[in-house]
């Protein structure tokens, strides 16, 4: 998960790491600041993302 607005994770460095992981990643961009994640609308539109994602990885 990325967050346009992100003062400690520079959006470069998250799309390279998600590149390198491959389809064990997932990068998804929010137009928001970096703790914003943690509140509100932000944090049930991830939390619903996180889940759907580790559910499609960690299928056997």
């Amino acid at each position: 998960m990325d967050i346009e607005q992100d003062e400690l994770a520079p959006v470069r460095s998250v799309h390279r790491v998600g590149r390198i992981m491959g389809e064990k990643a997932e990068v998804l961009l929010l137009d928001c600041g970096h703790f914003d994640i943690y509140v509100g609308e932000w944090l049930e539109n991830s939390a619903v993302r996180q889940a759907c994602f580790l559910q499609r990885v960690l299928a056997p």
